[in-house]
């Protein structure tokens, strides 16, 4: 028998499922009624200086500055840039930023972080060519200078694996093999075995 396998559940074909964000959400209160250092009192040592703030659906999605006394929960979205051309914050649309950020100059992988945000209940996501002024270099020093920490200290850090640029979102299609009739849904294997 290969009990090592244990009991297969059913795994949506597409990540961006109902069933994928409650998974998310159970894990998290898990993570946070279990672990010590996931409900810590402490304040964050290193809290970026700006964040999106991206309300509910109907809310205007824009830039704000964090407070000096932090206690805002945020999600973060490293992601590849790739060659194309991204939504960035600049001096020039910085005051436009903060007022809103529109739906569709967002690039498909921010749609997709802020679509994963919002059921997940947050306010808040960290995205770096939006929350640092990209031609201020001072900025950009005290900000990139405080990623580790950024990251560290968001909630959940969300990934873009397949994205070679921003039009890759943050959701695909699972791989599936099909052999006699029979569909195996596969996303990953990892496999420690002792010997």
């Amino acid at each position: 028998s290969w009990k090592v396998f244990g009991t297969s559940q059913n795994v949506p074909r597409r990540s961006d499922d109902d069933s994928c964000f409650r998974s998310i959400l159970k894990w998290l209160n898990e993570c946070r009624d279990n672990h010590l250092c996931c409900n810590s009192s402490e304040p964050p040592l290193f809290l970026p200086s700006r964040l999106i703030e991206i309300g509910s659906v109907n809310s205007n999605i824009k830039l704000i500055e964090v407070p000096k006394e932090g206690g805002l929960e945020y999600l973060s979205l490293p992601h590849c840039w790739g060659r194309k051309q991204i939504i960035r914050t600049t001096h020039a649309n910085l005051a436009g930023h903060k007022r809103n950020i529109p739906w569709d100059a967002l690039s498909k992988t921010f749609q997709d972080s802020v679509s994963t945000t919002r059921p997940l209940g947050y306010k808040y996501i960290w995205i770096d060519p939006l929350c640092i002024i990209q031609d201020d270099k001072t900025d950009w020093e005290n900000e990139s200078a405080k990623l580790a920490g950024i990251y560290d200290n968001s909630v959940l850090t969300l990934s873009a694996n397949t994205a070679e640029n921003g039009d890759g979102g943050c959701f695909t299609d699972r791989y599936q093999l099909e052999k006699d009739n029979t569909r195996y849904e596969v996303e990953s294997i990892e496999l420690n075995m002792k010997t």
